[in-house]
């Protein structure tokens, strides 16, 4: 899921579980320069590249046939 694939359960972005939660994070965030800073890194963002999705979609496509 969301929450361990992409965010590393919370290593590269806050969870929530709803509205409520979700605001708070944000205020946290918009709030919290030491939050910002830690959230707002490239090192992430590398993972999600075109070539990077063909590359693990393909692996899982051949798992499958």
């Amino acid at each position: 899921g969301t929450w361990s694939d992409v965010l590393m359960h919370g290593t590269y972005g806050m969870g929530y579980e709803g509205a409520e939660d979700a605001s708070e994070a944000l205020a946290k965030l918009l709030t919290s320069e030491d939050e910002w800073k830690r959230y707002s890194t490239p090192q992430r963002m590398m993972d999600f590249t075109i070539d990077k999705f063909y590359s693990r979609f393909s692996e899982y496509i051949n798992k499958i046939f």
